[in-house]
């Protein structure tokens, strides 16, 4: 068995562990979110489990249970808001012609390089803003203020930008 392997385990049981002691917070929100309806709460809870995964690396390790919980609401809640706007019908009118499916691919991959090179605390900052988050929410959630957390935002883009121009050249 690989390292990898075994990081993939522990990460699992650490993950497995935090549904544990999350569970009933989650599953509170979901049933309230889908009005008292068991069944489409029991979806939006499988749902939001999958979806943290994604996220478990973000989570400090050294967080309290309290800090653990808001990191698993915060997040969940953002989950379920764009669940809920995907089910908007598409927009019909387009001021501008679509991307060909290649140039959102290469774009994409840039992006995602660039997101990559950025420190974890930074990724995650940027994950909540793209998660459609407020300042006061992710500033809670770092332990920063609202106005420390914009300017971070700010500062990122800046260097997101920079980078994104010297690959450009390249």
């Amino acid at each position: 068995m690989s390292s990898a392997d075994i990081d993939i385990e522990v990460r699992g049981e650490l993950y497995l562990k935090l549904i544990e002691r999350q569970k009933t917070a989650v599953w509170g929100l979901c049933l309230r979110r889908a009005n008292y309806n068991v069944a489409r709460a029991q979806d939006m809870v499988q749902e939001v489990w999958m979806a943290l995964w994604r996220y478990f690396g973000s989570l400090r390790p050294d967080c309290t249970e309290e800090q653990e919980r808001k990191w698993v609401l915060l997040r969940a809640r953002g989950i379920l808001y764009y669940r809920e706007q995907d089910k908007s019908p598409p927009l019909v009118f387009m001021d501008t012609l679509p991307e060909t499916p290649v140039e959102t691919e290469e774009r994409d991959e840039r992006l995602l390089v660039l997101f990559e090179r950025l420190d974890a605390d930074d990724r995650l900052l940027m994950q909540m803003h793209l998660d459609g988050y407020s300042f006061d929410e992710i500033g809670s959630a770092l332990g920063i203020s609202a106005a420390a957390a914009n300017m971070r935002k700010s500062r990122i883009v800046s260097q997101l930008k920079r980078w994104a121009k010297r690959m450009n050249k390249q």
